[in-house]
């Protein structure tokens, strides 16, 4: 029947909060919240929500797909507590579903972009927004991530921390890394474990491939699949999946509870690996990458605990939003513990002393982690986060002035606009060089010659068998700004060698007096600024 008009409004608010109470309290947690039911395409298992960023990640997918009745269902409910459920696959189907009309609604932005820029906003406007005290100075909102740690309330359990014997040779040699992958495929056996996860950087993991593709009788069901990550502005680290008798290698990305996107940092990154010649990274990315395509066909139960969150290290149970990836809780684990003074060096060359040194790291390290917790020096048991304290939120704007003083005084400051009302071309912002038209364009298409450049190395050598994989790579020579300041070697007068290269400080000098003075920088930089012409 339909509500009368001049029904009160407080009745129609009563009326469809009933509703909306009626609709929740009929939800069953022990199905699937997507498909409403226990069984998907013949799947039966159940992946239970257990992470803060599964739960974001499904409320974001139900925005943008505007689905009102998941919306009405999780509105306001802990999943993790109600131990809501979901099939892996019909996950996966809504969430590509939600990144389509993601791409279509400009309008639609995530609750981790709207809390993003709810950050920036703090931290611009902070005294007129929070009508904040000086007591912090200048500056008294907290780094990207001290402000997530406080805004987030999922605290999750405690990371455990083994410490496996150390073997006592190169990392890089085949003998070891052979030895590492029986060795795990042993310790999983033992425990009745169906995976384990090993991190390997690009180096180690090309090699594991070798080994693979040598002994294929050894290693059947091998398959070898690229995060983060993390590559190349850094190492990205990537995950060995050792399952008696099978090894499942895959990259750890960025957002590795995403492994699946097509959209993930490190495929987008791939065209420029081709484009700047860095022929490695070229090689072996596109290989696990597509290896990483096939996770969930390869090891599904990977594939899961991945879409569950368990793919980082929680080292700390009294503070929220701390997870690392596993080579950086390496470092502040493994091996922190184990360094000494001067490193092996500073211990002996003895090889007895040294294979001692070997056998007992592991011990010596879980001896050292203990005693901290014992006398409360260790770093997992602070309550609040290294980044809010008073003194480094005023260091941490006080590096952020000095930015920005180097950027107006010093730099081409890109963000001037008095400067830049013309089309200016291609221009170096820390030596003010200015790129040749001609070279230019080939520096800014970088990523389409790039992408071309991957399409037909995965098309002929990982696809088909055209082009032998390890045949040598063509190479791009796309020029940068570097290619414009290399060194030469002139005889001068005495015949002594003259090494010519760019004046940085001359730069410096031109750039300063541009800004006092009616010069066009841009007309004096077409010139050469050299004792000796850079033909010679």
């Amino acid at each position: 029947m339909a509500d009368s008009e001049d029904e009160p409004q407080e009745a129609k608010k009563a009326k469809v909060d009933r509703t909306s109470r009626s609709t929740y309290e009929s939800v069953d947690w022990s199905i699937c919240i997507f498909c409403q039911k226990k069984k998907y395409k013949g799947v039966k298992e159940l992946i239970s929500v257990a992470s803060f960023d599964s739960c974001q990640a499904i409320v974001d997918a139900a925005i943008a797909c505007d689905d009102q009745r998941l919306l009405l269902n999780i509105k306001g409910v802990d999943l993790i507590a109600k131990e809501a459920k979901y099939h892996g696959k019909c996950r996966s189907k809504y969430v590509r579903r939600a990144e389509e009309n993601f791409e279509c609604r400009d309008d639609c932005t995530t609750t981790q972009n709207v809390r993003e820029l709810a950050w920036f906003l703090l931290r611009l406007n902070r005294k007129n927004v929070l009508k904040a005290n000086d007591t912090y100075g200048e500056q008294s909102v907290s780094g990207w991530s001290a402000f997530n740690a406080e805004m987030s309330s999922i605290t999750l359990p405690r990371t455990v921390i083994g410490y496996c014997p150390m073997i006592a040779g190169s990392p890089t040699e085949y003998s070891t890394i052979y030895t590492v992958l029986k060795t795990v495929q042993e310790m999983s056996k033992h425990l009745q474990q169906n995976t384990a996860v090993i991190t390997f950087d690009l180096a180690i993991y090309s090699k594991e491939k070798e080994i693979h593709w040598c002994y294929p009788e050894e290693f059947q069901n091998l398959s070898a699949t690229e995060q983060q990550q993390q590559l190349k502005r850094r190492k990205r680290p990537i995950c060995c999946f050792v399952t008696p008798p099978t090894v499942n290698v895959i990259e750890t990305f960025q957002v590795l509870g995403q492994v699946h996107r097509d959209d993930s940092p490190s495929p987008r990154m791939i065209p420029y690996f081709f484009a700047m010649d860095r022929m490695n990274y070229s090689r072996w990315l596109p290989v696990y990458i597509m290896d990483t395509r096939n996770l969930q066909e390869k090891a599904l139960d990977v594939y899961n605990e991945f879409l569950r969150g368990n793919h980082t290290v929680s080292r700390s149970t009294s503070q929220s939003f701390n997870q690392v990836w596993t080579d950086m809780a390496l470092e502040q684990s493994i091996n922190l513990d184990s360094k000494a003074k001067g490193g092996i060096i500073g211990i002996t060359q003895r090889p007895s002393a040294l294979q001692k040194w070997f056998l007992t790291a592991h011990e010596r390290t879980a001896t050292t982690t203990a005693t901290k917790r014992i006398i409360d020096l260790d770093e997992s048991t602070r309550s609040t986060h290294k980044e809010s304290s008073k003194v480094r939120v005023q260091r941490d704007e006080n590096d952020i002035k000095k930015v920005i003083h180097t950027l107006q005084t010093v730099m081409s400051n890109p963000f001037d606009e008095d400067a830049y009302r013309e089309d200016v071309p291609l221009m170096n912002l820390a030596t003010g060089v200015v790129m040749p038209e001609e070279i230019s364009e080939q520096l800014i298409d970088a990523q389409c010659l790039g992408e071309a450049r991957m399409k037909l190395f995965v098309s002929k050598r990982i696809n088909t068998n055209e082009v032998g994989f390890w045949e040598p790579m063509e190479k791009m020579n796309i020029k940068t700004f570097a290619s414009l300041s290399k060194k030469a070697k002139v005889k001068s007068v005495d015949e002594k060698l003259v090494t010519v290269s760019a004046d940085r400080n001359l730069f410096g000098r031109l750039l300063i007096a541009s800004r006092s003075r009616d010069i066009d920088l841009r007309e004096v930089l077409k010139y050469e600024l050299d004792s000796v012409p850079c033909a010679l």
